[in-house]
């Protein structure tokens, strides 16, 4: 019945949800409660109660039984995101924490865009480098949400790949204009401006896109106004010259290419030095720390200096007598603190986890690599 007499021909259907028979009677339950009832004037108060009441059950009970309030938590860091509210998702994340690695990639974007990633990333359950770019899976929701850690990285190839074929794999052949919108600005930063303006046309019979849209088409053949804007710019400024294979399994070596070819893109280099640090990679991470002169920091990444210090740990016993002076003396401080604890007492874990569980120490002792999503 449903391949013939439905919109569901290419797309069966082999069970109906529970909360549509259920909608669906509603109305014939309260149009025989109405019959039952005596209308009388001196009823009709207790009818209207009545009603209400019920209602607000039946609305209780649905949410109660059929919300995903867990996925309306990684849509909020999505939408967040998307309208590059990076401040929100912190304060969100205070309120809900990540609890699978679309959300916490959102975060660590969030982070990275804020210049705080090098500071506060170890304050939030890391647990693999999925948390940093989502992996492309067979379905629309983490490719879509994962082409914004590309797009703001300056990987407008990447970001343009996922956000394709997010929108390719939208069940019943659905369209995203959300996904419509980027492929206009990658486009557009790409230079492709034939493809741009296909686009930017089907944006212009949108309701809440026309606006957008028919002021970007301004930009289409101008190279000096795509170079002066103040994201379309700086997209062009960072991207990759030369030609190179991307697949997010070698995103190793992707950020290297990025920063060695703009030095001064901060965000590929804290990406990387992420990436090292999660992988508790710290050969390669001391390797890069010479690169942070050219950062313009006016102080050290706080999880930078916690990484020297276990470094310089291993190797001389002494680490205060040969930390440099850019390790700050409340980093000192901490590890002499963190040091006592973690050697002195059989139970240490559990010592440190109230204060020093947002360290990269705590992260080196007591977290596993989890590299591969759950979600």
């Amino acid at each position: 019945m449903l391949t013939y007499m439905s919109e569901f021909y290419y797309n069966i259907r082999t069970e109906v949800p529970d909360s549509i028979p259920v909608l669906f009677a509603l109305p014939a339950l309260l149009m025989i409660i109405i019959y039952f009832f005596n209308l009388k004037e001196k009823y009709t108060r207790i009818v209207i109660i009545a009603q209400v009441a019920g209602l607000l059950f039946v609305c209780w009970y649905g949410f109660k039984t059929w919300a995903n309030f867990n996925a309306e938590v990684t849509m909020t860091y999505d939408h967040l995101v998307r309208n590059e509210r990076w401040d929100g998702v912190l304060k969100y994340a205070e309120k809900k924490p990540p609890r699978n690695y679309m959300s916490l990639a959102m975060l660590n974007l969030s982070l990275a865009k804020t210049g705080q990633l090098g500071n506060r990333m170890f304050h939030y359950d890391q647990h693999g480098i999925n948390g940093l770019f989502l992996p492309f899976n067979r379905e629309y929701v983490a490719p879509l949400m994962g082409n914004e850690v590309f797009y703001h990285l300056g990987l407008i190839n990447a970001s343009q790949e996922y956000v394709f074929e997010s929108m390719e794999t939208i069940p019943n052949l659905g369209k995203s204009v959300r996904a419509v919108k980027r492929l206009a600005e990658t486009n557009l930063i790409n230079g492709h401006y034939r493809v741009s303006e296909k686009y930017l046309k089907l944006l212009e019979n949108t309701m809440f896109y026309r606006r957008w849209a028919k002021e970007t088409r301004n930009l289409l053949d101008n190279e000096d106004m795509i170079n002066s804007h103040p994201d379309y710019g700086e997209k062009r400024k960072f991207m990759v010259r030369n030609d190179y294979f991307f697949h997010v399994k070698n995103i190793e070596a992707v950020l290297n290419r990025l920063v060695k070819e703009n030095p001064g893109n901060r965000m590929a280099f804290e990406y990387l030095m992420a990436f090292y640090m999660i992988n508790k990679d710290l050969r390669n991470f001391i390797n890069c720390m010479p690169m942070t002169d050219k950062m313009n920091y006016r102080e050290i990444p706080v999880s930078y200096q916690e990484a020297m210090m276990y470094i310089i740990g291993l190797r001389t016993s002494d680490p205060m007598a040969k930390a440099q002076l850019n390790i700050s003396e409340s980093t000192k401080a901490r590890m002499r603190a963190y040091a006592d604890i973690y050697t002195n007492y059989p139970d240490a874990q559990e010592r440190l986890r109230k204060n020093f569980s947002g360290t990269y120490w705590y992260y080196l002792h007591f977290k596993e690599l989890e590299n591969n999503p759950d979600e």
